[in-house]
């Protein structure tokens, strides 16, 4: 079970890939969210932009595990597609599928 060591919010100094809709979602003078955990000896950071960090609480509910397992990139796409026509989330699963969605401008 991974060990949270730290939690915080933190301006970027440079462009940060968001961990959880994978683009660089974060950009200098952006407040996101960084946690750092020790897990099998091995430390590492977790980095959420702050549209996905603003989601975690229904996507943990939906996947419906205890706080110490996590979830992950797969977890907010299952959640996103289930709660697409939500009247209450509907807005932000869809603006998390176009985030992982590439553009043309991308490609």
């Amino acid at each position: 079970m991974p060990e949270l060591l730290s939690s915080k919010k933190v301006v970027a100094r440079k462009a940060h890939p968001c961990m959880t809709c994978s683009v660089t979602a974060i950009q200098p003078g952006d407040e996101y969210h960084r946690q750092a955990y020790v897990y099998d000896g091995r430390a590492y950071t977790w980095v959420t932009c702050t549209d996905c960090q603003a989601l975690v609480h229904d996507v943990w509910d939906w996947a419906n595990r205890p706080w110490d397992e996590g979830i992950g990139p797969d977890s907010y796409l299952g959640w996103a597609e289930d709660h697409q026509d939500h009247p209450d989330c509907g807005d932000a699963a869809r603006a998390y599928l176009a985030r992982i969605t590439p553009k043309e401008t991308d490609r």
